[in-house]
């Protein structure tokens, strides 16, 4: 659980509503909740477990009693978080004639709202802890657990049991009797399971494994003969197939031959086409496109003359054009000086215009200026007032330094007085309850208790150690009648060995006497163990009131050293309530000073205000007087350049009406410098293209005579070729080389015929040197042996089959028999297992197992609580469970072990706050909670610096373990170390008030 907020009116000392915001006070992961005694502290944690259980132990079941008593009622309004989920609690707790109401209710926060949850919902249900246990987790009741450090084994042990639930669970008996049952039931189980296994032995095992190494045999044999039958029979029918092979290429060989006098023919016929081919082919193809290029050239020429002719037609006409738009052209500069002075007259028309404009703004800005001035004079004279007020108020301040200083004296001097009443209320009751511890014992003197009671148990260990020796007489007295009533006439004496008995023991009232001397044992040692309790309370007590007595002594010379560090004279003769009047007086007045000062400031921010607009407002007058000026210097720069004729001219004409006459005359001149430049780049354009088709013509024409030389040389080659080479003319020429004849499939049929003719003569030569001198094979003996082989493979595939037969027959058995011996080793673990679970019966037997559980869960309380003390103590001391008893391991003095009784007040104090510590987070491990929240409640008055700064850096050093600690103390120290903090504060009038400080 972790507390979000908490609202509280009307409970206890709390009259009026008080609200805690615990997600802001506890982000520093330690918070504090300080002030005196009886200031409410304490209740802010009651309302919490009231919120949510309804009882805490200070009403005793009087809800009523939580009301305060001038009020009619009481709200305890609790937010809070358990496992990442947001809830709520509101209690309203109402007074009636005939006593109280209440109304309780539980919300639960769903989609970023509380919503009420059903009404049978419990705080247990909410956090998983129950009311005892939420008050050891949340609350560490440091004082009460000191009390478990001095309990009886017995007392301890019950006290673990309520704590720590999960004790129960080690009563094993009806477990143990349950797995006894389970697992005769499995032994049996397995006693069949291997009944059904007794085929499977060693011996059919062995007889399987001699069957197979036969048939492994004959696989072999029959593998090897099959192999030289293959290997016989592969020979014959390759020698058989070279044989065949060599008839049939002697006959393909001679076909071949038949065919060599066409190839011949075929030959002749492919050389003479690559003759006239290598002399006229590249010779009549670049005759052929001399003749193309010439027509083709003598085309393009004829086509360019035409083209020529044409552009020059156009370009007269072109040049005729411009020479009238020339003509025209020469009235521009006049009409363009008239546009000028135009736009000349517009802009100083305009500029008359903008003069007016801002003559008027400046005078409406200096009449503003004049009025802001007035304003800021008004504002310096309130501020004058101010300034004088506030001297006077701060004149009638506290000097905050010295005061501060009587103030804390006076405060410390009332807790210095409210610790020592409370120390001496605890030395009264540390006093009763020593009185207490004897009042058993009425008789004693109360000079010297511890001496008596020591003399007492001294006496009663001699009483028991002399009843345990009676008893060990009756038991052998008892053990003879037993052996006296088993003798019989010849049968041996088990202790004498004789076989006659002429006297037999015989012991009356043996089993009565060890009855009454058990039952005075049981009865000295239970008055033994109270007398141990008595004396180590005594001791406890002793020191315990030694130490408060000392506290007091040394608080009392604190207070009589605090009345001498006294040494103001101006409040010398001052009560604690004048003090308060003169501290509410001073904050009265700071809080007039600060209202005053507030007003001061606004006053201060109005004049920096006026002033900024006044220099705004100068600052435009400036601008506008000086674009007047501006512009009186333009409008006399532009009346310059017109005449007045010119001005008189257009004098009824407004600004559009000049505007609107420029733009038409300078239309009229660019859409006659447009036409002229368009006209211009026309004319270029087209004696750029006359001039490139002139160009083209002559390139045309000496290209044309460059190729009527070509063809002339051409066609002298090919005559002169025709001539050499004995053809009859051009023309069969031509005939020869546009026939249809294929050259590379004639060349292809050459080649083949020659390779076919070498490949059967050299294949028809190593088939000649393969059958050499041997017979051929019949191939009817051939086809015996393959029948032969056949038969022998069937047997070889019988044989594999038989041989896989007995190999799974033994991979059965041999899975089978592995399976038996698991099913005898778990039968052994099981009358194993039976075995232990009747020894176990025995030993849980009564709460003895519990005992040993319980010390173990003490000894790992020590270790967690060790990890803190070592801290907190600089490793001086830590503490062990021995024995059934708790002891001190003293590190000073070599980790010798000593009582936990010779320990200080303050030691005591640090050792309980550490197992308090391991307590907590052990109960969380167990109830399944997991915020590290709680509260330490606790003054800390009887510690001193040294040890507050110790517990402090181990509260400190929690915040590691993702812990959250909010102390409850009225420690000055730790208030001043802890910067969040909660301050309550019991007021006479409005009850217990909180201030918040963080």
């Amino acid at each position: 659980m972790k507390p979000i907020k908490l609202s509280i009116e009307g409970v206890f000392s709390y009259r009026t509503r008080q609200e805690i915001d615990f997600t802001k006070l506890s982000s520093e992961g330690i918070f504090g909740i300080f002030g005196n005694t009886g200031s409410g502290k304490s209740s802010i944690v009651e309302a919490i477990i009231f919120a949510l259980y309804g009882k805490i132990e200070r009403v005793s079941g009087k809800q009523i009693d939580l009301i305060n008593l001038q009020s009619n009622k009481a709200v305890i309004d609790f937010e809070f978080e358990v496992s990442g989920k947001a809830y709520r609690v509101v209690v309203n707790l109402t007074r009636t004639s005939s006593g109280h109401s209440t109304k309780k209710l539980f919300y639960q926060k769903q989609e970023g709202q509380y919503r009420a949850m059903e009404e049978k919902i419990s705080g247990e249900q909410l956090t998983g802890l129950s009311y005892d246990n939420f008050c050891r987790v949340v609350i560490i009741p440091q004082g009460k657990f000191q009390d478990f450090l001095t309990l009886t084994s017995g007392e301890r042990t019950k006290m673990l049991k309520e704590i720590f639930p999960s004790l129960k669970k080690y009563d094993l008996s009806n477990t143990l009797r349950a797995m006894r049952e389970e697992t005769e039931g499995m032994q049996k189980e397995k006693m069949g399971q291997l009944n059904s296994y007794s085929e499977y032995t060693i011996e059919a095992l062995n007889e399987r494994k001699e069957q197979y190494a036969v048939v492994e045999q004959q696989y072999k044999d029959l593998e090897i003969l099959i192999k030289n039958l293959k290997e016989d029979l592969d020979s014959r029918k390759t020698l058989f197939d070279a044989f065949k092979k060599q008839e049939e290429l002697s006959q393909n060989f001679n076909r071949l031959k038949l065919n060599e006098e066409n190839i011949s023919a075929l030959k002749d016929r492919l050389d003479q086409y690559r003759k006239t081919n290598r002399v006229f082919g590249s010779l009549l193809t670049k005759y052929d496109d001399l003749l193309l290029r010439k027509k083709r050239t003598s085309d393009l020429l004829s086509e360019l003359s035409l083209q020529v002719a044409d552009l020059e037609k156009k370009k007269q006409s072109l040049e005729e054009e411009l020479a009238a738009l020339q003509k025209e052209n020469e009235q521009t500069p006049l009409q363009q000086q008239e546009a000028d002075n135009l736009k000349t007259l517009a802009d100083l028309r305009e500029l008359e215009s903008t003069m007016a404009i801002l003559d008027t703004k400046m005078k409406d800005e200096q009449k503003r200026l004049e009025n802001g001035k007035a304003c800021v004079a008004a504002e310096e004279n309130k501020k004058q007032n101010k300034e004088k007020e506030i001297a006077d108020k701060e004149s009638r301040l506290l000097n905050a330094e010295e005061f501060r200083s009587v103030r804390d004296w006076f405060a410390k001097n009332q807790r210095l007085n409210e610790d020592l009443a409370r120390l001496r209320k605890e030395n009264q009751d540390l006093c009763k309850k020593k009185n207490d511890c004897l009042a058993p014992f009425g008789d004693i003197s109360p000079d010297n208790p511890e001496a008596e009671l020591q003399q007492r148990l001294q006496d009663i260990e001699e009483q028991i150690s002399k009843a345990e020796n009676l008893l060990s007489d009756y038991n052998v007295k008892q053990a003879l009648c037993q052996y006296s009533k088993a003798l019989s006439s010849n049968e041996p004496c088990p202790l004498c060995g004789s076989l006659s008995h002429p006297h037999p023991a015989e012991l009356a009232d043996v089993d009565e006497h060890l009855k009454q001397i058990k039952s005075t044992i049981r009865d000295l040692k239970a008055r033994k163990e109270t007398l141990e309790k008595a004396v180590s309370s005594l001791d406890f007590y002793s020191k315990q009131i030694q130490s408060k007595q000392e506290q007091i002594n040394s608080l009392q010379q604190d207070i009589e050293t605090h009345k001498r560090q006294f040494v103001w004279a101006n409040y010398l003769g001052k009560s604690s309530l004048e003090i308060t009047q003169m501290e509410n007086e001073d904050i009265r007045l700071q809080n007039e000073l600060k209202e005053l000062r507030s007003a001061l400031a606004a006053i201060d921010r109005n004049i920096r205000k006026y002033s900024e607009a006044l220099k705004q407002i100068e600052n435009s007058v400036e601008q506008s007087r000086n674009a007047l000026t501006k512009h009186q210097g333009r409008k006399e720069e532009l009346g310059k350049n017109l005449s007045e004729e010119f001005v008189l001219q257009y004098a009824q004409v407004d600004v559009n009406q000049l505007n609107e006459q420029r733009q038409k005359l300078l239309a009229v001149l660019e859409k006659r410098n447009a036409v002229l430049a368009e006209r211009n780049a026309v004319l270029s354009k087209q004696n750029a293209v006359l001039f490139q088709r002139e160009g083209e013509r002559n390139s045309c024409k000496q290209n044309l005579e460059t190729i009527i030389g070509e063809t002339d040389k051409c066609e002298s080659e090919i005559e002169r070729q025709i001539a050499c080479g004995g053809f009859q003319s051009l023309e069969s020429v031509r005939q020869i080389l546009s026939s249809s004849f294929d050259e590379d499939d004639a060349q292809t049929q050459i080649d083949n015929f020659n390779r076919q003719m070498i490949e059967f003569s050299s294949q028809l030569a190593a088939l000649s040197e393969q059958t050499s001198g041997k017979d051929r094979p019949a191939e009817e003996n051939i086809k015996s042996d393959e029948q032969t082989l056949s038969q022998k493979e069937k047997e070889f595939k019988s044989c594999i089959a038989n041989k896989g037969g007995i190999e799974k027959e033994i991979n059965l058995f041999e899975t089978k028999l592995s399976q038996k011996t698991e099913l005898e080793k778990e039968m052994k673990k099981a009358e194993a297992r039976l075995d232990a679970l009747n020894k176990l019966s025995q030993m849980f037997k009564g709460d003895k197992f519990i005992q040993f559980i319980s010390t173990v869960y003490l000894e790992q309380l020590c270790a967690k609580a060790n990890e803190r003390l070592q801290i907190i103590t600089n490793n001086k001391f830590a503490i062990r469970y021995w024995e059934e008893n708790f002891e001190v391991i003293d590190n000073l003095n070599s980790g010798k072990t000593r009582s936990l009784k010779t320990l200080s007040g303050g030691q005591i104090f640090q050792a309980s706050l550490c197992m308090a510590l391991a307590l907590v987070d052990t109960i969380r491990l167990n109830s399944d909670t997991r915020e590290d929240f709680f509260f330490l409640d606790e003054g800390f008055g009887t510690q001193d610096n040294e040890s507050i700064e110790l517990i402090f850096k181990s509260l400190v050093s929690l915040r590691q373990e993702n812990k959250i600690v909010g102390l409850i103390s009225h420690s000055e120290i730790l208030k001043e170390k802890i910067s969040y903090n909660i301050a309550v504060r019991l007021d006479q009038n409005e009850g217990s008030l909180i201030e918040n400080n963080y």
